[in-house]
């Protein structure tokens, strides 16, 4: 947190702005809410902020709004949140008092800047302002207007932002929502929501592009007695062009037996080679050719010295992990141990990471005697920051005193953290199932229920549309920590929902739903909502891209790729019941060839969705090449 005393006072600035990076980008915290409840900003504070982060994509969040446009927002809401209830609305009460400084501050650094996140509307719009080229994003609130959760995605062209609301008593609130003072529990799982078909939206966010540039390498900087083996190992900020970025790094003197790989979604390569000679400074050069999947080029040259030792490391560092107790915690940010080896030098470092949380970035170990300087090392690590309920991967990775690193095949633990009731998974033919999805009228539902304290099998429930079915749930494994069970029912068309209830033998009882699950059995196949493909555009040269759809029922597909001639480009076959076939959502992906195997040329390609010779109803897209 920031404080500055020289604005406190009633009526002044809020003064609890603050901001971090994280996983090369840069969020915001604007307390922008004075002590009389007007609406302010430290606009010093914040220009000084873009300014030091200026290399980086930000998000910017605060709690009054800035986007004004009355003509979309019905008076009724209007006036509710200004609590005007006659007479001329008093829309100062939401709004900025220094709104123009703002936006001139917004608008000079608008090249950085991904998104501005607001409250008090509540309607999740975005909205452009003034030509200023950055999406302003009213975000729903936990308790006023509809209830529900906003997630986004960040990716390296811009970012998506996916809305879902909540059904009603549903452990989705429970998971998401933490109770504040004068709010039960109950209170935060009752939100009225609307029908299903309005529930859910996403929205794909237009890019900022910001410059590529290196994170990390190995050999670190200023390195000494470097195996002799030891790959050189460069991870960008940002997705790369695997060409152009490989052209572009340059290593002195040269060495012989270079072979590139790309891992991490082009973020990360690796250069393995045929040994550097002994005792010899090398430079690791990124020149100004490497770019990002944005089109972006470095800013300047990144340039890493290091020096080489005389001997070779015949393999990198081992590790195991001391397992909790049934793998079951409570603890949300749990401590582990374990041990790390070398054969043939010693430990000169142990990280971990939480492979289950995306973007989760290496964080050191601690030794337990103090020190890593011998080839057997006991370490220890508290995960932070607090994990969500559920089944959770850490993975281990290690450096000796050679400078080999674990690159692949990481140590890896899995386990549940439970909190004080049980951890309840639920799943339709393998994949986990939220509101709204379609699925096939055979369904498996697999019910998983995670708990260290016992579970009372009497009172493991399972519901179909409100009506119990547990003497039909088939117990697959019980070991009073870990319970498998299925349900195989045949369904009928329309709309289903399902809820499983489990009771651990402390009484603590838990449920997890899903409503509006979809079964179509007759009639067209439906591709609900529009296909999607991402990277778009996308160069063939730099990888593939992904078209992602839902399909409301099991079907054999066809996916056609056109010009905009009409010509055939590729045609792709995807059975029923199996990935690109399956009743709800599905990916394939394509590497912009032609059946004949030609990379196409640049330009604009439409792709359907068929069944049965004819097109599905939405399924239709085009996908953008752009050969960089």
């Amino acid at each position: 947190f920031t404080y500055d005393p020289s604005l406190a006072g009633a009526g002044t600035d809020a003064v609890y702005n603050y901001s971090f990076n994280y996983n090369g980008y840069h969020f915001i915290f604007l307390d922008s809410v004075r002590e009389n409840n007007t609406g302010h900003i430290n606009a010093t504070w914040l220009a000084g902020d873009l300014a030091a982060n200026a290399s980086k994509e930000s998000f910017i969040f605060l709690h009054y709004t800035v986007t004004l446009e009355s003509v979309a927002i019905p008076e009724e809401i209007l006036r509710e949140v200004t609590d005007t209830p006659s007479g001329p609305i008093d829309m100062t009460k939401i709004d900025l008092d220094n709104r123009s400084a703002f936006l001139s501050l917004v608008s000079s650094h608008e090249a950085n800047i991904a998104g501005i996140f607001m409250g008090h509307i509540h309607d999740n719009s975005r909205y452009y302002q003034n030509n200023i080229n950055v999406p302003f994003v009213r975000t729903a609130s936990t308790i006023q207007f509809p209830v529900g959760i906003n997630v986004y995605k960040v990716y390296s062209n811009g970012f998506q932002q996916m809305f879902y609301k909540l059904p009603y008593y549903s452990e989705y609130a429970r998971e998401f929502i933490t109770p504040e003072a004068g709010y039960s529990d109950d209170y935060w799982e009752m939100g009225a929501l609307g029908s299903t078909y309005d529930r859910n939206f996403t929205v794909l966010y237009s890019e900022v592009k910001v410059p590529p540039a290196v994170k990390t390498t190995a050999p670190a900087g200023g390195s000494t007695n470097v195996a002799l083996n030891q790959p050189v190992i460069i991870t960008f900020t940002k997705q790369m062009l695997t060409t152009d970025t490989q052209n572009a790094v340059t290593i002195s003197p040269n060495l012989p037996g270079l072979s590139y790989t790309w891992s991490n979604l082009d973020t990360t390569l690796t250069i393995a080679h045929s040994n550097f000679t002994a005792s010899t400074a090398y430079t690791i050069t990124v020149g100004t050719g490497a770019r990002s999947k944005d089109g972006m080029a470095f800013a300047s040259a990144s340039a890493t010295a290091f020096t080489s030792g005389t001997s070779v490391a015949p393999a990198p560092p081992t590790a195991s992990i001391d397992g909790i107790v049934n793998d079951i915690t409570d603890d949300p940010t749990p401590t582990l141990t374990g041990i790390a080896t070398d054969e043939t030098s010693t430990i000169a470092s142990v990280e971990y990471r939480v492979a289950s949380q995306a973007g989760s970035n290496w964080r050191s170990c601690t030794p337990l005697d103090g020190a890593f300087n011998s080839n057997i090392e006991r370490f220890t690590f508290t995960i932070t920051p607090e994990l969500i309920r559920g089944l959770h991967e850490v993975q281990i990775r290690c450096t000796n005193a050679a400078g080999v690193t674990t690159q692949s095949n990481f140590t890896s633990y899995s386990f549940y953290y439970v909190g004080f009731r049980p951890e309840i998974g639920l799943k339709a033919d393998g994949t986990e199932i939220i509101n709204g999805d379609p699925i096939k009228s055979n369904p498996s539902f697999e019910v998983t229920v995670a708990t260290d304290k016992g579970l009372n099998l009497n009172n493991l429930k399972f519901y179909l549309d409100q009506t119990a079915v547990t003497p039909t749930l088939t117990i697959q494994k019980n070991n009073s920590t870990l319970t498998y069970a299925y349900y195989h029912p045949t369904m009928t068309d329309g709309s289903h929902s399902v809820r499983a209830e489990a009771t651990d033998n402390q009484g603590n009882l838990s449920s997890k739903e899903a409503i509006g699950l979809l079964v179509q059995i007759g009639g067209d196949l439906n591709v609900y909502g529009a296909p999607l493909n991402y990277p778009n555009p996308f160069d063939p040269g730099g990888g593939s891209t992904t078209i992602s759809y839902s399909l409301s029922k099991p079907a054999n597909i066809t996916l056609s790729i056109f010009d905009l001639g009409g010509n055939l480009i590729a045609k792709k076959n995807y059975s029923a019941n199996q990935p690109g076939g399956k009743a709800g959502y599905n990916e394939v992906p394509w590497d912009g060839k032609s059946d004949s195997g030609v990379y196409v040329g640049n330009g604009i390609y439409i792709y359907l969705i068929m069944t049965d010779g004819k097109v599905a109803q939405n399924g239709k897209g085009k996908i953008t090449v752009f050969k960089r």
